[in-house]
């Protein structure tokens, strides 16, 4: 498909390094044509916290790699969903950090030590997916402070943030996320741009 022949054209160049899939959770990993020479000890891992941490449809997929020296892993994960589950999430996080069965790169094996999470490992680690942080609030609330503009009342509520702030979350690292430039990504009326404005209001 795609990935076979986007990584088979000579004169593209990025090459295909590996994937990793946890039920519909996937993570694709493509990088430089140059430096494909120098990657070493690819490794792809899953972690599944979904019902009973049994199911994959909540949990992680991991790739990791060194390239040269300095090891790197991608994480794609996909949290508990619901406005109030916000403990869930965070032990979903904890689980994929205790239980990615990743070894650090043979550069890296001093990273090793007892009793440290999976990202401790790594020198570069990016986090990414559907983490279902909410925004604490109902939807009349969310859509004033959108017409208003008061975006930054929305990140005080934020509850990735807040969880962050406490310690509870992506505190291994540090973790540094992007300014949070973008609307709110509830869900959306069928063929429009328009928030959900169904019974459930869905968000």
């Amino acid at each position: 498909g795609l990935i076979s022949a986007f990584g088979s054209v000579p004169d593209v160049p990025y090459l295909f390094l590996g994937s990793a899939t946890l039920q519909a959770i996937h993570i694709a990993v493509f990088v430089k044509a140059s430096l494909y020479p120098h990657v070493s000890c690819i490794q792809r891992a899953s972690v599944a916290t979904g019902v009973g941490n049994f199911v994959g449809n909540k949990g992680g997929a991991a790739i990791s790699f060194c390239v040269g020296e300095t090891s790197m892993l991608f994480i794609s994960s996909h949290f508990e969903a619901q406005q109030d589950q916000v403990k869930a999430r965070n032990d979903d996080y904890l689980r994929i950090q205790e239980c990615l069965p990743l070894r650090p790169c043979p550069h890296t094996a001093h990273l090793a030590i007892p009793g440290t999470v999976v990202t401790d490992r790594y020198d570069r680690v990016f986090w990414m997916g559907d983490l279902n942080y909410r925004v604490n609030g109902n939807r009349p609330m969310v859509d004033a402070l959108l017409q208003k503009g008061l975006w930054e009342v929305m990140v005080g509520n934020d509850q990735l943030t807040i969880e962050r702030r406490k310690g509870a979350v992506f505190q291994h690292g540090p973790f540094h996320e992007g300014p949070l430039l973008f609307w709110p990504t509830y869900r959306l009326d069928p063929h429009s741009d328009k928030y959900d404005t169904s019974a459930k209001a869905r968000s």
